[in-house]
Parts: C-alpha cells; structure tokens; sequence
C-alpha cells in the first residue's frame, strides 16, 4: 500500500465558507447555517468522509471489515439499525451519541448492542451515531468510513437514514452484487449520491457466487445500467469477495489478500485519498460555496427588494405569502387523507393476499407432516414431540417468512407511490410559496436542492418470537405412549395447521398496520418539516429587512447598502467556485437601482 502523502487545506474553500456562514447569519438563514457549519467540520479537520452506500445485503459491513483489516462491524442475516456507524482512526474504543446529545464510552465488542436491529429493534435506545475508533492503516488515517445502511429493504426504515447521509458524503464505494447485478432502489440512490459525492468506486461483491462463464455477461450489464440509467461515464468495476477477505483480515499473506480483490480497491482509495485529496477536498468545498451561494443569492435578493418597497407592497406581499402558506397548509390535510386511503387500499390488498397464502399453503403442510407421521413409526414419545415440533416448525417458518417478505415488499410499494405523490405535491406547494413571495418583488429564487427521500416500511422486529413457541410439543404429556401420542396428533392435524397459519397472518398483518401507519405518520411530518423550513427562509428574507428600524433612514440606508454588498459578494462567490471547479450553472442576477421595487 502506498504511503500517504501531506494535504493541503482546501483554503479557497474553506474561507468562502466562513464568509458564506457570516452572510447566512445576516439573512436570518438558521438553516443554511447550520448545514455550512456541518461542511466546515469535516473540511477544516482534514478529515473526507468516505461513504459505503448501497442496497441491504450487499456485504457492505463485509468490505469495511477487509478494508481497515479487521472485523469490527457485525454482519449476518440481520440488517442494522437506522443508525450511521462510523469508523475513524483511534485507540479502540466505542463513542455513542444519544439523540439528545449525550455521549459516551464503551469497549468494541458492544458495537452490535447499539446498531443490529436484533439487540435495538427500531433504535429504541435512541442512539444517534456510533463511532468505532481503531486504528487504521496508514493510508485511512485521515478518512471517516461511514457504514451506512442499505436501501430497498422490506425489513426496516435503513432507506431514509441511508439517504440522509448523503449530503455529507465526499466520496463513496458503491457496493453491488449479483443477487440481482442492481435494483431500480439502488439506482435510484445512486443518481441522488452523484448529488453530493465527487468521486465513486464501484464495487461487484460476492463474485465467488458466479460461474466463470457467466462474469462478463455480469459485468457488461451492469456498466452498460450504470452509464445508461445512472449517467455514470466508463465506470469500473472492481470485484471482488469481501466475505473472504474479512474472514482472512490482518492475517493473510499478500497472496490470499489478493485473491479476494480487496487490495486493488484500497490501492486505488489511498491513492485518491493520498495524491489526489487536496484536489478532491477543493472540489467538495466549491460544489457546497456553489450550492449554499446560489441559494443565499436569491434570498439576499429578496430581501433586499422587500426593504426598497413601500409598506403598501410589502403589506400586499405578505398578504400573497400567507395565503399560499394557508393553501399549502389545506393541501398537507388533504394529503394526509390520501395517505390513509392509500395504506386502508394497501392493508385490503395483503389481507386478501395471506388468505390466499393461507388456502395454498395447508395441504402442502398437512402432506408433510402427515409423511414424518408415517416414517416415525418407531420413535419414541420424548423423541417424537420434539422432532414433530422441529419438523413443524421447517414445514411452516420458511413459508411464512416468504409470505411476510412477499407481503411486506407487494405493501411497500403501494405505499410508496403515495409518498411519492405526497413529496411531490408539498414540494410543488412549497415552490408556489417561493413564487408567490419572489413574483410580489420580481425574484426568482434558487430551488431548495434538498428533498425528502421515500421510506420502505419502519421497524420489523426480527427478534419476536414466533406462535411457534405454543405448538403442540410444549404441551405434550410426554408420559403418553407414543402410539397415543401419534394417534391424536393425526387427528389434530387439520386444525393445528390452520390455527398456525392463521394466527401468522394475523401477525403478518397486524405488524403491517401499526409499520405503515407509523411510516406515514414520520414521512408525512418530516417532509412537511422541509417545507416549514422553506418557508421559515422565505419569511425571514422578506421580514427581516422591514423589521430594522424604518423610521431611521440612516440605519435603513445603512442595511440597504450591507444586503447589496452581500449580494454583489454572494454572486463572486459563486463564479469563483464554479470556475475552480469547472461546473457552469445560471449565476443570479440581481436587480439593480430602487425604481424595480
């Protein structure tokens, strides 16, 4: 592995951002604050946040484990939480925060308490992000590796939090694999992480799962999806098989590590994050002076054009904007509504599909258990109950987990197209509000560049115990002769089979309910919260020139004169960064003279 080389700061950048904070402030923009302040603590550390992104299951934990060399993230069959893991260099250790902000210490092996959903169902414990502090290998020592979880699960609400990672990601792996080669979700995802990431790597995980006469046909669907369908220009694909290589970690020889394909990947990363992390880091810096100048531009404008007018107009103007405030307001209760039609439709529509799995999984049940009655002849009582109760329980559990994840998947994309439709109407409405706020004094102000993702359902608990734990072999009298035992077991048969499938629909169902209300009810108030935030930007760019002193021409002038000088700055913030970068976008144009307003 090459040797990390020093890196400059990004201090074209990083100035622009500080005075980009200070003008934010000046405009009463708390929000764009706060996400300038999140941009400058990562940059100004040095540190580039390198997210592993991806759909559930593709072994992302798995190659975070081969990378820094060690198996500090749990893996398995159960996905984690809706809470971040980050990795960063440090002595070993474990540092929690609470939603709340408390924070505190633990020791590495609690990690999985914190983060898999067997051990924190639904984060209960409420835990905003953990950090696993290890050392790293010398050319990682400056990143933060951010295990993020997967996308276009049907077991839980990873989407919305994967997505919300986003807006901090400078680079990212891109993991996929063959099971299937990539997923309308992940593509999906990926055209939003183009967003904000300067740089990606894409990985084909699992290739030990393809037969050799069969990889290039992989390989060649996949880059030609990535550049077709996610505009990705002659992606490369690095393959490889994390699995191997976080089982061999710190302890192959060159050999084994590089059967697995995990060194060219990180070969290629330190070099990135080495030779070529000074132009990488300016590169983040001018996409976020771009995108914060271009906003605060606009809204400079606004204000500055509400301070020129006359209290006739700006009356008549606030006037516009509350009524557009009360329609969008209206409209949100009556999206509401459509979300609880389309989740009473959603609920319908399983409900007929589990009595249908209901109908055809019985016989099928009933043949298999009836052939182990048959081939169990000669076992005895204690021997028989439990390999009944065991082959019960094979006969019923996959079927019913195939229901529910058919079920589960079938539920979510209904609701989905209500979110969808729902993010779209707000968003829209909130654009009205833009309008009518910029049309009462000729503005066009820049869209908000951020918009809600849509969530899969919250909240599975893998970790409940089943109806099978009732069965008949916990309620056997083992001191029952066998032949008696067998006897009215064959004639319970029937009814001890549709009880079972019964009350698993009914479970099925139930955590369907209280899983989809539960995602309408957090999607709907947090895309409303956007739209409030939006609208909290707008009346404070309108208001806050009016709220000086008007009857102070001298401190009126005096604001007029700061928002101009605020807005000729803003606008050659934006061109600077948009010529370091070689980006072009429309750079505002602000009115000139009194007589517009």
């Amino acid at each position: 592995m090459m040797n990390r080389s020093p890196h400059p700061s990004p201090e074209p950048p990083l100035a622009a951002l500080h005075r980009l904070g200070e003008i934010a402030d000046g405009l009463a923009q708390a929000d764009c604050r706060r996400a300038i302040d999140a941009t400058l603590a990562t940059l100004e550390h040095g540190l580039l946040k390198v997210a592993v992104l991806g759909q559930f299951k593709r072994g992302k934990s798995s190659l975070l484990n081969a990378l820094v060399g060690r198996s500090v993230l749990p893996t398995g069959i159960l996905p984690l939480t809706t809470v971040a893991t980050e990795i960063r260099e440090g002595p070993g250790e474990l540092v929690v925060q609470g939603v709340g902000g408390a924070v505190h210490r633990e020791p590495l092996d609690r990690l999985s308490e914190f983060v898999s959903e067997a051990a924190n169902p639904e984060n209960r414990r409420g835990i905003e992000r953990v950090e696993v502090r290890i050392p790293l290998p010398g050319w990682a020592r400056d990143v933060i590796f951010v295990d993020t979880p997967g996308v276009g699960s049907v077991h839980d609400a990873t989407t919305r939090a994967a997505y919300g990672l986003l807006e901090g990601v400078e680079a990212a792996v891109f993991v996929l694999s063959p099971d299937p080669a990539i997923s309308e979700a992940e593509l999906e995802f990926l055209r939003r992480a183009r967003e904000y990431a300067t740089r990606f790597f894409f990985v084909m995980n699992k290739i030990d799962l393809v037969a050799p006469e069969d990889l290039d046909t992989l390989l060649r669907y996949t880059e030609r999806t990535l550049a077709e369908r996610a505009g990705v220009e002659r992606p490369r694909l690095y393959l490889l098989s994390a699995r191997a290589a976080s089982r061999l970690a710190s302890t192959a020889s060159p050999a084994e590590r590089a059967g697995t394909g995990v060194d060219a990947l990180a070969e290629d990363l330190g070099r990135y994050l080495g030779e070529e992390r000074a132009a990488a880091a300016t590169a983040v810096g001018d996409r976020r002076v771009a995108q914060y100048a271009r906003r605060l531009a606009t809204v400079a404008d606004l204000s500055l054009r509400a301070s020129w007018a006359s209290r006739q107009r700006w009356e008549s103007a606030l006037t516009a904007l509350d009524r557009a405030i009360d329609e969008l307001r209206t409209e949100r209760r009556a999206a509401d509504a459509l979300l609880e039609q389309d989740l009473d439709a959603a609920l319908q529509a399983a409900t007929a599909q589990l009595a249908r799995f209901q109908e055809t999984q019985r016989a099928p049940i009933l043949e298999g258990l009836e052939s182990f009655l048959r081939a169990s002849a000669t076992i005895g009582s204690g021997r028989f109950v439990r390999e009944f109760d065991a082959r019960f329980r094979e006969l019923v559990v996959p079927r019913v987990a195939e229901a529910r994840a058919s079920r589960e998947q079938e539920f979510s994309t209904a609701l989905r197209a209500g979110f969808a439709r729902y993010a779209r109407r707000m968003h829209s409405l909130a654009r009205q509000v833009e309008s009518a706020a910029g049309e009462s004094f000729d503005v066009r102000l820049a869209p908000v560049e951020s918009e809600g993702e849509l969530p899969s359902l919250p909240g599975y608990r893998a970790n409940v115990p089943g109806l099978l734990e009732g069965t008949f072999a916990g309620q056997t009298v083992l001191i029952l002769p066998a032949a008696v035992v067998r006897g009215r077991l064959r004639g319970r048969l029937p009814r001890l089979v549709a009880e079972e499938l019964d009350a698993q629909a009914g479970r099925i169902r139930a955590d369907l309910v209280e899983r989809g209300r539960r995602a309408i009810e957090e999607f709907g108030r947090e895309t409303f919260g956007e739209v409030e935030r939006t609208i909290a930007s707008i009346e404070a760019a309108v208001r806050t020139g009016w709220d000086r002193d008007r009857s102070d021409a001298d401190g009126r002038e005096e604001w007029v004169h700061r928002v101009e000088a605020w807005r000729t700055e803003l606008r050659a913030l934006l061109e600077e960064a948009q010529g370091r970068s070689g980006v072009r976008a429309p750079v505002p144009e602000g009115g000139e003279g009194r007589a517009r307003a």
